[in-house]
C-alpha cells in the first residue's frame, strides 16, 4: 500500500490556501462594496451640481417675476432637464422634459421663499403697486431704491431694521432669498448603496437615534430618496409679490425677536389684529365682503359671445416655448397688437374696462403641475400688458390658470402620451384666452 507523507511545508502551503480563500470571500465584497460608494458619492456630488444650477436658475426666473412660487418651480424643472437625461434632438429633449415634469412634484422638491419674509410686507407693503397689478396680495416696491427708503404711498413706514418687524431696510427686502430642499430618486441611485446611504439617513432607530428630524427631509427619506438642500440669493429686478413666503420675525423691540401677532380673519393683508387703525383715525379692518362690480378679482370671466364682450385665444406655442412660462418674441409681438389697441382706445368713451386672462393647458403631464403652468403663463401676460400700457389707461386686469379644463379637442384627440406627435395632437388645448369687457364712460 503505497502511503505519502507531506511535509511540513507542504501541508502549511495548503493551510495557507484556505485562508485566502476565506480572505477573500469577507474582503472581496467589502471593497466591491466601499467602491460602489465611491460611485454613489460621485453621483450625488453630480446631483449636486446639476442642484446648484437649476436653483440659480430658478432664483434668476424669481428675480424678473415678481418672485412667484410657479415660476421659479417651471424654471427649476425646466433646468434640471439635463439631469433627467437631456438629449441631442427635440424628442429626447421632449423625452427628458417629460422625466423631470413627472418626477419634480411637491412631494420632492420643497420651495421656499425665506427673502422678503412675511414681516418684508408686513413693513413695505404699497398699496397703490396691489391695486397696479389688480392683486389682494401684498407688493413691495422695486423701483428707484437708492432714492426712497418707504413705498411712496407709505411714507410712514417703519424703515428702521432694529425696530421694525423685518429687521430689514427696503433694499434688504428687494433680495431674493430661496431654499430648494430635493430628493434624489432611487433610479440616480447605485442600487443597494443608495438604499443604505438612505438608511443611515433614517437614523438607527432601533438605537433611538434619529439622524434626520426636518418632516420634508424625513417625507424624502420614506420615498427612497437621498435629501439635498440648496440655497442662493439674487437681488430683486420686479416688484415682490408676496405668495407664501416664511415668517421670519426681525430683532424688533430694541433686539429682542418677537413673532407678529396674530391675524384676525377679515383683517386686511397689513393689518397687526389688534384692531388697530392706519394712522388716519380710521380702522384698518374690512370684513366687506368682496364686490364683483368693483373687484375684479372676484368677478367671473364673462360670456365671450355677450354683449360688449371681445373674447380670443392666443395659442401658448406662439406665446410660450413648450413647458415654459417665459414669453417668446413672436408672443410679446402678438400681445404688442393688442396693448396698440388699448392705449389707442383710451380717450374713447367706449372702450376696454376689464380684461381676464385665462390660461390653459393639454393633458399631457401632471394635473396639478398643468394647472401651476397655466395660472403662470396667464400671469406672465397679464405683466407684459401691464408693464406696456400706457400709464393713463385704466384697465383692470384678472389672470387665472385653469389646467386642463375646457379643452378644445374632441375626446381621444388629445391624450396623456408623452410622445412628439400627441404634442402636436393637443396643440389646441395649450391656449390662452383673453377677454375683454367693454364700458361707457363719460366724454372728458
Amino acid at each position: 500500500m503505497l502511503s505519502i507523507k507531506l511535509s511540513n511545508n507542504s501541508q502549511h502551503h495548503l493551510h495557507q490556501k484556505g485562508a485566502s480563500l476565506v480572505e477573500f470571500v469577507v474582503v472581496a465584497p467589502t471593497l466591491l462594496f466601499m467602491m460602489l460608494g465611491i460611485v454613489q458619492a460621485g453621483m450625488v456630488f453630480h446631483a449636486k451640481s446639476n442642484l446648484n444650477y437649476a436653483t440659480f436658475e430658478a432664483a434668476r426666473a424669481g428675480s424678473v417675476g415678481h418672485g412667484n412660487v410657479n415660476t421659479i418651480r417651471a424654471t427649476f424643472t425646466r433646468a434640471m432637464v439635463g439631469y433627467y437625461g437631456g438629449g441631442r434632438n427635440a424628442e429626447e429633449i421632449a423625452e427628458a422634459t417629460a422625466r423631470a415634469t413627472a418626477d419634480i412634484t411637491p412631494t420632492s422638491l420643497q420651495i421656499e421663499l425665506l427673502s422678503p419674509t412675511k414681516e418684508s410686507f408686513d413693513d413695505y407693503a404699497s398699496p397703490k403697486l396691489a391695486a397696479k397689478y389688480s392683486t389682494k396680495a401684498r407688493v413691495i416696491p422695486n423701483n428707484n431704491l437708492s432714492a426712497i427708503t418707504c413705498p411712496v404711498d407709505k411714507t410712514s413706514c417703519n424703515n428702521n431694521p432694529k425696530t421694525n418687524a423685518s429687521g430689514q431696510t427696503l433694499s434688504d427686502a428687494n433680495l431674493l432669498r430661496i431654499k430648494m430642499t430635493y430628493g434624489i430618486p432611487a433610479a440616480k441611485q447605485v442600487p443597494l448603496v443608495g438604499r443604505f446611504y438612505v438608511m443611515v439617513l433614517q437614523g438607527l432607530t432601533n438605537l433611538g437615534v434619529t439622524a434626520e428630524t426636518d418632516p420634508f427631509k424625513v417625507a424624502l427619506l420614506a420615498q427612497g430618496r437621498i435629501p439635498m438642500v440648496v440655497h442662493t440669493t439674487m437681488r430683486m429686478q420686479s416688484d415682490p409679490i408676496e405668495n407664501g413666503n416664511v415668517s421670519n420675525p426681525g430683532p424688533g423691540n430694541n433686539g429682542v425677536p418677537t413673532d407678529p401677532p396674530p391675524v384676525d380673519p377679515g383683517t386686511d393683508p397689513g393689518d397687526p389684529g389688534d384692531g388697530s387703525d392706519n394712522g388716519d383715525g380710521t380702522d384698518d379692518i374690512d370684513d366687506t365682503p368682496c364686490d364683483p362690480t368693483v373687484d375684479i378679482e372676484c368677478a367671473p370671466t364673462p360670456d365671450p359671445c355677450g354683449t360688449g364682450v371681445v373674447s380670443e385665444d392666443l395659442a401658448s406655442d406662439v406665446l410660450f416655448d413648450f413647458d415654459s412660462a417665459t414669453l417668446t418674441a413672436a408672443g410679446k409681438v402678438a400681445l404688442d397688437k393688442m396693448i396698440s389697441t388699448l392705449n389707442a382706445e383710451k380717450a374713447n368713451t367706449y372702450r376696454t374696462d376689464e380684461i381676464f386672462i385665462t390660461g390653459y393647458a393639454d393633458k399631457i403631464g401632471d394635473d396639478a403641475y398643468n394647472l401651476n403652468l397655466s395660472q403662470a403663463r396667464a400671469e406672465a401676460v397679464q405683466e407684459y400688458l401691464q408693464q406696456h400700457l400706457d400709464d393713463d389707461v385704466e384697465v383692470a386686469i384678472k389672470a387665472e390658470g385653469k389646467g386642463e379644463l375646457d379643452p378644445k379637442t374632441s375626446d381621444g384627440v388629445c391624450t396623456e402620451e408623452k410622445t412628439e406627435s400627441n404634442k402636436a395632437n393637443c396643440a389646441p388645448d395649450r391656449r390662452v384666452n383673453i377677454t375683454r369687457k367693454l364700458a361707457t364712460f363719460e366724454a372728458p
